[in-house]
Formats: structure tokens, sequence, C-alpha cells
């Protein structure tokens, strides 16, 4: 728990019209690149499949557990980075909300973190029939991977989150 911390996120939930579909490619565009800033990251996108049903609870601990990892990434960097600036995709298929904005540059198969349900990137990995949080990276060490894929049961269920570590470390929270 941090004390007397301040830690400014500011999280944009975006609908889109039209639709999506698609894998993640490896390749993003220049403009939307996640970029560290006077110690803030911003354009962190994190793109919901239209495959998880509207659930207005997934969108709360979304922005829930990012805001608390914002808090841990400050502290584990001894105040010299956090999470500014998070954009969070959600389908066409979801129910429009007056709170959600009109998407810009951001695309799906842009996103840095997916929701999506298990196994759904067909990447033939081992783990990916289960819930496990994993990250899709093909490149070498220092250089960004693709994406890192979270399914909706991992981010609604402590009990699933628990074996990764300490919850709020790998990306939860109570």
């Amino acid at each position: 728990m941090l004390r007397g911390v301040a830690v400014a996120l500011a999280v944009t939930v975006l609908w889109v019209s039209g639709g999506f579909r698609g894998l993640v490619s490896a390749q993003r565009d220049s403009r939307a690149s996640l970029e560290l800033v006077d110690g803030g990251y911003v354009n962190l996108l994190i793109g919901i499949s239209d495959r998880v049903p509207n659930n207005p609870a997934l969108l709360d601990r979304i922005m829930f557990v990012f805001t608390e990892a914002s808090k841990f990434l400050f502290q584990a960097t001894k105040k010299r980075a956090y999470f500014k600036d998070i954009h969070i995709l959600v389908p066409e298929s979801w129910e429009d909300s007056a709170e959600y904005s009109i998407v810009t540059w951001q695309r799906f198969d842009q996103s840095d973190v997916l929701v999506d349900f298990s196994g759904a990137n067909k990447t033939n990995l081992p783990y990916t029939n289960r819930s496990t949080p994993y990250t899709n990276k093909a490149t070498p060490c220092g250089e960004p991977g693709q994406f890192i894929h979270l399914t909706p049961e991992y981010i609604l269920s402590q009990s699933i989150a628990n074996p990764y570590g300490p919850y709020d470390k790998v990306g939860g929270g109570s």
C-alpha cells in the first residue's frame, strides 16, 4: 500500500463502431506506440475481444487492476514510472455508454494487452487453453513483445490469479 503518493492515471474507454476482428499484428502504428513520457507510460492500449460478452464489471475490474499496477510500478521503479494514459477498446457488440469516447488512432490488432478467452489467438502455446496470463514475444530481450494476453476469468477471479504470485504484482487486486 502506498501512502502519500499521487499517481495520476487517465483511462479512456473507447467504443468501436464498425466492429473489429483479427489477431494482433507484429507491427504497430508509430503514432500509437507505448511511450515513456516524463515518467508516465502513455498510449497503453487494452483491447477487449468481440468474443467477450458485455460486462460492466469486467471493465471496472480492468480499470482497477491497471490503477493498482500503476501504483506498484511507481513504487517498484522508485517513483520513476507509472501508467499515465490507458485506452480500453470495447467491442461494438457491447452496449454503448455516454462514458465511451470515439476511437481515433486505436485499433484492436495493435493492442498491448488483449482480453479474450483462452486459446483465442491460436498461438499453439501449451498454456493457451486455460486462464493463464502470458506474453506473446518472438523478439530478442530488450525489444517489445507483441502483446500480453489476459482472460476475462483471470481479471475477474482472484482465485485464478493467486497462483501467479502476489495479486497486485501480476496485474490484479483485491
